[in-house]
């Protein structure tokens, strides 16, 4: 299987290598939609681990690539008053009646984003969502995560439960910052996961923003004059890679935004979070079209299986409406996931340097001897050996330090990849030792030899003493 992440960013699979056809694009939206969002390339049954699913093959992710990012108000200057956490105020939210004529260009603090036209071009040439299973099951993932709020209001919106789910601290211990959200500037938040949807109206014209046009993800769905290309593109007609005057790459404006709205939290994500709730509310996708005058035409809350130009609102973003109050929603998982697996490998890393280090300590002690003769009874030696383990172990689980540094509070397992290494250069230092000392392997013993005038005993070593002595 084939995955792309894109600008928000997410990863993508195209499972054949061949476009989906209509149906099978509605019922993995569908799908999507109903909170099925997690991949599992393993086909163990992790009820019982010993037995395989029947029926299923081994899954294999061969790609992972970004989604084009060709929306850039590089030129613009930032609109007065302009704050990313209120989409209603945006100047190209210009909807009439589900209708929109013209984007007015979209401000993204000199930041490509992606569009909806190239994301669905992407999922319609094959490519699809990927959220890891594994990282799903891992001890860093957060719920919560599938229906973020950007910013905390006065009062912090409560997740199922009783955690908050708002701002840029979340995940174990809250510790793991969201980039972007929170009382984040502009530009990090269109650098990470921006809100809601930007859709390229077909009277879009080329600016001078820069864009980021991925190779394999640009090849998928662009190929000039081939009329099987344009039929992943909404409007049917292909939106170029070279797009300047002089044929060269550059982004595009005019862009329309969008975003869809759900009149509460659990319209959208019933399905999910109550078990005893039939699968008909969450499988809502947002659509768009082009009419014959080249307006751009949406459908809210529509049925994914025949949104055929549509994406799962709850694998991206929507606001919910109470009265005069509007709660915006992202949904961070593939993001959040690809983070804080880095973070936790990070800090796996760094406490594999400690526990190597102990080894480094122990064979340093003496160029000679074997560490069993000349023992462990070097105070000083046996504090640092101590104190370098504490300082690590408080780097990892104490919580400000975990935010200041950006560490995360390990399982005891994860301590361990660093072990097998210890050991190597523990058994591999007392084994150039005991060469050095008594020969073996064809390699005659070092001996000692005495000066006949001055009675000065030198050491004659043997080819390990002469090669690794230091």
């Amino acid at each position: 299987m084939l995955y792309f992440s894109f600008a928000y960013p997410y990863q993508f699979t195209q499972g054949t290598g061949k476009a989906f056809s209509d149906a099978q694009y509605g019922e993995i939206n569908n799908a999507m939609a109903k909170g099925y969002m997690f991949w599992d390339w393993s086909v163990v049954d992790r009820e019982n681990s010993d037995n395989t699913l029947e029926g299923y093959s081994q899954g294999v992710v061969n790609k992972c690539v970004h989604v084009p990012r060709v929306i850039n108000s590089n030129d613009e200057a930032e609109p007065s008053g302009y704050d990313w956490g209120k989409p209603e105020k945006f100047e190209n939210n210009v909807w009439d009646n589900n209708t929109a004529t013209s984007g007015e260009g979209s401000y993204t603090g000199g930041r490509a984003v992606a569009s909806v036209n190239h994301i669905i071009a992407m999922k319609r040439a094959g490519w699809i969502e990927y959220n890891p299973f594994a990282a799903r099951m891992s001890a860093f993932y957060d719920s919560a995560w599938k229906y973020w709020e950007p910013q905390c209001a006065t009062t912090p919106t409560k997740c199922p439960g009783t955690q908050n789910c708002c701002g840029s601290i979340s995940g174990v211990k809250a510790v793991a910052t969201i980039q972007g959200f929170g009382q984040s500037g502009v530009d990090a938040h269109f650098a990470g996961t921006p809100i809601g949807y930007r859709i390229l109206p077909a009277g879009s014209k080329h600016t001078a923003g820069t864009a980021v046009f991925p190779a394999q993800a640009t090849e998928s769905i662009t190929k000039k004059g081939d009329a099987a290309f344009d039929k992943y593109w909404m409007g049917g007609k292909q939106m170029p890679e070279l797009i300047g005057h002089d044929g060269a790459r550059g982004s595009w404006g005019g862009d329309v935004y969008d975003i869809p709205s759900y009149d509460n939290y659990d319209k959208l994500t019933s399905d999910y979070t109550d078990t005893a709730q039939p699968a008909k509310s969450a499988n809502k996708c947002s659509s768009w079209e082009f009419d014959g005058e080249a307006n751009v035409k949406r459908t809210h809350q529509g049925d994914c299986k025949s949104a055929t130009m549509g994406l799962a609102d709850n694998m991206y973003s929507w606001m919910e409406t109470a009265g005069e109050s509007i709660t915006y929603r992202v949904n961070v998982v593939n993001r959040m996931l690809q983070r804080e697996a880095l973070a936790f490998a990070q800090t796996s890393g760094f406490t594999t340097i400690i526990v190597v280090q102990w080894a480094d300590l122990m064979i340093c002690k003496t160029r000679w001897l074997s560490i069993r003769q000349q023992g462990m009874s070097n105070p000083l030696m046996n504090f640092g050996l101590l104190f370098e383990t504490i300082l690590g172990a408080a780097v990892c689980f104490v919580p400000f330090l975990n935010v200041a540094l950006q560490t995360r509070p390990l399982r005891l397992t994860h301590w361990f990849p660093g072990m097998p290494f210890m050991v190597l250069i523990f058994m591999y230092d007392e084994t150039r030792k005991y060469l050095m000392r008594n020969g073996g392997l064809g390699i005659p013993p070092s001996v000692d030899e005495v000066d006949v005038i001055s009675g000065q005993i030198s050491k004659k070593y043997n080819w390990v003493g002469v090669n690794t002595y230091y």
